[in-house]
């Protein structure tokens, strides 16, 4: 049987440096000097990837060796320039069918230029990913596992990163109370837990802003999985808030998602009717709806202004796929 070379194109700084720290990967020193001083570019970040992969393809192909695998992990758009870079027919690679519903803001359900933000009721929705989806800012929807938001800790290929036991010393043998459970959601936003069930990786760096708001909000049973704090015009160099190439600027509104019981709902109904500046959609299991000062249809969460480009809005919510 004949080894065939693996290329895992570089999509982003955080995602690169995750996946060699889990492989325990033997990185060459000149590459991290390459990548130190463009860390903060997505877009130089992706470039050097692809010309790193080209130029070992090249080196192969002199000595007679044309045969590679690359590993997309769902980022198709990186391989896809490699392949041109050497004279592939793009034809040739094999793009996979869309197993889901396409948001209402995408027309074609083929080539999306957005995504939905919330996932919890829809996760087999995401297996697949479009031409673009590795364009979207890193890490908005806070999973650090699903290696289309940059974190690429990808829970297909790893196991859980601490035991069992540790585990159990982190969250307790078992909760007694309600306040035993919300006391956990509340020490992960504060940093004191390093991971929950639902998310193995530490909290992403625009939470710390708004940390404390939401440790005091799971205290009262309103436990968050998602969320993100309302940016106004960021440098879309910012290392915290920014997204994309150099030269733009960066915006989003405050969102969380969380779980809550139907009694704490009717308390925040009663708040979020009395406030013309919120908005609250809500479903439980029986798909049961209700919708408060908000509206059906699609509204823009995250969106970027670049030269030479128009208006980009890669975060939203989707109330269809919300259900």
């Amino acid at each position: 049987c004949p080894i065939i070379p693996g290329f895992m194109p570089i999509q982003s700084y955080s995602s690169f440096q995750k996946m060699t720290t889990f492989c325990k990967t033997k990185v060459p020193s000149y590459i991290w000097n390459d990548i130190n001083p463009i860390k903060n570019d997505d877009e130089a970040i992706k470039a050097y990837g692809v010309n790193l992969c080209v130029n070992m393809c090249k080196r192969l192909q002199e000595i007679g060796i044309t045969y590679y695998h690359f590993y997309t992990l769902n980022l198709e758009k990186s391989v896809l320039s490699i392949l041109k870079s050497l004279g592939v027919d793009e034809t040739k690679a094999v793009r996979r069918a869309l197993p889901w519903r396409a948001s209402r803001s995408n027309n074609n359900g083929v080539i999306e230029a957005v995504r939905p933000i919330n996932w919890a009721n829809r996760t087999k929705s995401y297996i697949q990913r479009t031409e673009t989806w590795d364009e979207y800012p890193n890490g908005r929807w806070g999973d650090g596992r699903s290696p289309a938001f940059g974190e690429l800790s990808n829970y297909q290929f790893f196991k859980p990163l601490v035991s069992k036991e540790e585990r159990l010393a982190m969250w307790g043998e078992s909760p007694l109370t309600l306040d035993d459970v919300y006391e956990v959601f509340a020490k992960y936003v504060e940093g004191k837990i390093p991971i929950l069930p639902w998310s193995e990786s530490p909290l992403q760096a625009e939470t710390i802003e708004i940390s404390s708001y939401l440790a005091n909000i799971n205290r009262q049973g309103y436990l968050t999985i998602n969320s993100q704090p309302a940016v106004n015009g960021e440098k879309s160099t910012h290392p915290v808030y920014g997204w994309g190439g150099i030269g733009g600027r960066v915006y989003q509104k405050a969102y969380v998602e969380f779980f809550i019981s139907p009694t704490l709902l009717d308390i925040l109904l009663q708040v979020v009717n009395s406030k013309s500046n919120l908005s609250l959609h809500a479903v439980n299991s029986s798909k049961d709806i209700i919708i408060a000062n908000g509206r059906k249809g699609v509204s823009a969460l995250t969106w970027g202004v670049f030269q030479n480009s128009e208006i980009l809005q890669p975060t939203v919510f989707d109330h269809d796929v919300f259900l």
